[in-house]
C-alpha cells in the first residue's frame, strides 16, 4: 500500500506588509506596500492630502481582502504627514504648481511598486 501526503498551504495565509523607502534626488520618501499573495495585480494608490495614513492603510486592507496588492506611493517625503490645515494646503498646493516634480515623484513610486 502506497502512503500518500498531502500537504495544503492556503495562499490567503499570505500577507505581506511593509513600508518601503526609497530615494528621489537624495531624499527619502516612505510608501507603503501590502499584497494578499505574491502574484496578485497591483493597485496604484495615491495619498490624500495628508499624506499616507491610517486612511491609505485601512484602503490598502480593503483591496488586498480582494485580491489586490497595493504601493501606496508618497508624494510628501519621509515622514511629512501633515496635521494642520493650512500645512496640507501648502504641501498640495506646491505639488499642483510644480507638475513637473509631482511627475517626477509619481514615475519614481511606480518604479518602486513595480519592484
Amino acid at each position: 500500500m502506497k502512503k500518500l501526503i498531502f500537504t495544503a498551504l492556503s495562499l490567503s495565509s499570505f500577507v505581506f506588509a511593509q513600508n518601503i523607502t526609497y530615494k528621489i534626488d537624495g531624499k527619502e520618501y516612505e510608501g507603503y506596500y501590502k499584497s494578499p499573495s505574491k502574484n496578485a495585480p497591483l493597485v496604484y494608490m495615491v495619498h490624500d492630502w495628508d499624506g499616507i495614513t491610517d486612511y491609505e492603510i485601512k484602503r490598502a486592507d480593503m483591496l488586498n481582502e480582494l485580491g489586490y496588492a497595493v504601493f501606496a506611493v508618497d508624494l510628501y517625503g519621509k515622514g511629512i504627514r501633515p496635521t494642520a490645515l493650512e500645512d496640507k494646503k501648502t504641501m498640495t498646493k506646491s505639488l499642483y504648481e510644480n507638475r513637473s516634480e509631482m511627475r517626477k515623484r509619481l514615475d519614481v513610486g511606480l518604479e518602486e511598486a513595480k519592484n
